[in-house]
């Protein structure tokens, strides 16, 4: 009979263990980057590893405005045009995550703009215009074209 109860705990306690040392990872990052953000009037000093990994604790705890507020603070902020796929990327899942396919859309063609063989950028699109009230059969030929010359 304990073998029963330890075959049902283990795996509990083993879930329970990662999601507390998520919860941990993404307050420890929030805190420390909250603190930076607030003692730094500009996003300028910040290296886009940061901010990205700031974007991925807000993503992984489900926070769209919050990570698009942000990106749109460093993007607004930036004047490295260069290497800004990762902040469209990011700012593209997320508007598609609350169902602004439209806006989704409009980061996803800035990031192929900066990159245009990016397959994230593409498969992205494509996802947005298989949707069934964006169906656009003619945008989606185009995408899977060039996602088979890849």
């Amino acid at each position: 009979m304990i073998i029963i109860y330890l075959i049902l705990i283990v795996p509990i306690c083993f879930f329970l263990t990662k999601e507390i040392k998520n919860i941990s990872m993404f307050l420890l990052i929030a805190q420390k980057q909250t603190y930076l953000l607030s003692k730094s009037t500009s996003l300028i000093n910040f290296y886009e590893k940061d901010i990205l990994s700031l974007a991925q604790a807000y993503i992984s705890r489900k926070q769209w405005i919050n990570c698009i507020m942000l990106l749109e603070r460093y993007l607004n902020e930036s004047t490295n045009n260069t290497n800004l796929i990762e902040i469209y990327k990011c700012i593209g899942f997320c508007y598609f995550s609350k169902s602004f396919y439209r806006l989704a859309e409009d980061y996803y063609k800035k990031g192929l703009e900066k990159s245009p063989s990016n397959f994230d950028c593409l498969q992205n699109l494509k996802r947005i215009y298989s949707k069934n009230n964006l169906n656009n059969p003619a945008k989606l030929e185009d995408i899977n074209r060039k996602i088979s010359l890849l």
